[in-house]
């Protein structure tokens, strides 16, 4: 079974902000919930291409010999140079 977690948000805002957000909604045909929710996806996405890109930098600064497989570069990085797996993904 599975259980799902939900919150419950109360965003209080002004009138000027408020009105733009009706606007927005109307104008994507959408709910409070779902421009919520593709806001939070959109963030956490960002945040995801920040740590990529940190990765890279990382590797890129390491002035490493690159092996021809790409396995074994991971390899090299994962357990000699201690990268951890979820820097690499």
């Amino acid at each position: 079974m599975v259980v799902r977690k939900r919150r419950r948000i109360e965003v209080r805002l002004d009138e000027e902000r408020g009105e733009f957000l009706d606007r927005e909604l109307a104008r994507r045909g959408m709910t409070v919930a779902d421009w919520f929710r593709e806001q939070v996806d959109a963030e956490r996405e960002r945040e995801a291409r920040e740590r990529r890109l940190a990765a890279v930098e990382r590797i890129a600064s390491l002035h490493l010999d690159v092996p021809d497989d790409p396995a074994e570069l991971k390899r090299l990085l994962v357990e000699e140079y201690i990268l951890g797996e979820e820097s690499l993904d």
